[in-house]
């Protein structure tokens, strides 16, 4: 009986113990997570307003009458569903954080903002600082990985976390693009991981409950860049030591991209780059490793990708262009095919890609990762029609993907970046 007796009051000690903690104990069982209206509710605490444009999420921190806005949406309607909560429980909103600076993250500030708000920023925070609001602490991360600009993330009582668009779970969003911003989000996560979260709140798609996602991601990472050798700088970049693009120096803002492929002493061009000194830099490179040029592809006719075409073009090169190929054709120089792809959108659809060896895609001016893909199509009818060569070509899964402006990018996060821009701009 003693025994017994002795156990009923070290129960009853620690029920009160956990009553008297000060603070709400938010663990994964006691989250209480409630749906309306495309408005999530943790707790009745911590409200997400989901979009209808890629499920893009926006975030309410409230404790007593205040609260913390992270992200401002897309679309009136969305914010609105977050402003009438703020109304409803007479909330002061105290600060807004914006996790980047992205249109769907901004678009809504103007609805939001007051002469007393604070706005929170990548520029103007800096790492862990922490924001207090009633019985929350905020922790804000730092966290590269999306957009250039600098990223923030909202650790929440080192238990939930607001991740902004380092992490989602909507397919058609995405995450990093460039080889080097994959190599920048696998160290933030890896920062990440050693929180151990019991609710992640991504940029795009569902509230993630499983605290090994971040694990999950950081090998499914780790595989991609296992993948290839990639050696990149700013300008130039080394594929297996067989593929090389260069995209010109400080002074061609365009980065428009050109692509040497070698198979044995032998080698392909991909375009010819914009300034003579990318040229010349090129064709130094063929000489010092005692290549032969055997085809040169040109993807379209404008100047950034032809302005050096008489510096390769010369006897004993087979030329390829749009006029001269099929779509569908294979040029095979070596161990190495190069799949000729018609590519309609672009240089009023006169325009090719090539899939080099079916896991390598160079798309020329279909797609870019360092400017606004809007300023790669003339006309209206010219979107549209990209827009539908991009969904079609993103069916295929591909390693690396080499844009006509910019970086070499992993993956297909290019074209999921690409095609939502564009359809924001051509209905």
């Amino acid at each position: 009986m003693k025994k017994k007796g002795l156990i009923l009051l070290v129960i009853i000690i620690i029920g009160f113990l956990a009553g008297c903690s000060g603070g709400k104990d938010i663990t994964k069982e006691a989250f209480n997570i409630e749906v309306k209206d495309n408005v999530k509710s943790v707790n009745d605490e911590i409200f997400i307003s989901t979009g209808d444009h890629n499920e893009i999420n926006m975030t309410l921190v409230t404790s007593n009458d205040k609260a913390v806005l992270i992200d401002t949406g897309f679309k009136e309607k969305e914010a609105l569903k977050i402003k009438n909560i703020i109304k409803e429980k007479n909330l002061k909103l105290d600060k807004i954080i914006i996790s980047h600076f992205d249109d769907e993250q901004l678009n809504n500030l103007g609805m939001f903002k007051q002469e007393n708000t604070e706005i929170l920023m990548p520029q103007n925070i800096k790492n862990e600082q922490i924001v207090e609001i009633g019985d929350k602490k905020l922790k804000l991360l730092l966290t590269n990985g999306h957009n250039s600009n600098g990223h923030i993330s909202v650790d929440i009582n080192n238990n939930i976390l607001v991740a902004g668009d380092i992490l989602t779970t909507n397919k058609k969003s995405y995450t990093a693009v460039t080889y080097n911003e994959y190599e920048f989000l696998l160290e933030s996560l890896k920062y990440l991981q050693k929180t151990n979260y019991e609710l992640i709140i991504p940029g795009h798609g569902d509230i993630i409950k499983d605290n090994k996602f971040i694990s999950k991601k950081i090998k499914e990472i780790e595989n991609q860049l296992s993948k290839y050798d990639i050696k990149a700088d700013k300008f130039w970049s080394e594929i297996d030591d067989d593929i090389i693009v260069s995209s010109g120096n400080e002074y061609t803002i365009k980065k428009a991209t050109m692509v040497l492929a070698i198979s044995g002493k032998e080698a392909t061009m991909i375009d010819t780059g914009i300034t003579e000194n990318m040229g010349k830099e090129m064709k130094k490179f063929i000489e010092e490793n005692d290549l032969e040029l055997k085809n040169l592809i040109i993807t379209h006719d404008h100047y950034d990708h032809t302005n050096n075409l008489d510096m390769f073009n010369k006897e004993g090169v087979n030329l390829y262009t749009y006029d001269n190929s099929n779509d569908g054709d294979v040029i095979k120089c070596k161990d190495k095919e190069f799949k000729i792809i018609f590519t309609p959108g672009h240089a009023k659809n006169k325009h090719l890609s090539v899939l080099i060896d079916e896991k390598i895609f160079v798309a020329g001016d279909i797609l870019a990762s360092n400017i606004d893909p809007v300023r790669l199509v003339d006309t209206d009818e010219a979107g549209k029609i990209v827009i539908n060569t991009l969904e079609k070509l993103n069916e295929k899964q591909y390693d690396i993907v080499i844009p006509g402006h910019g970086d070499v990018c992993l993956g297909n996060s290019v074209f999921n970046k690409n095609i939502e821009i564009l359809k924001r701009d051509f209905k």
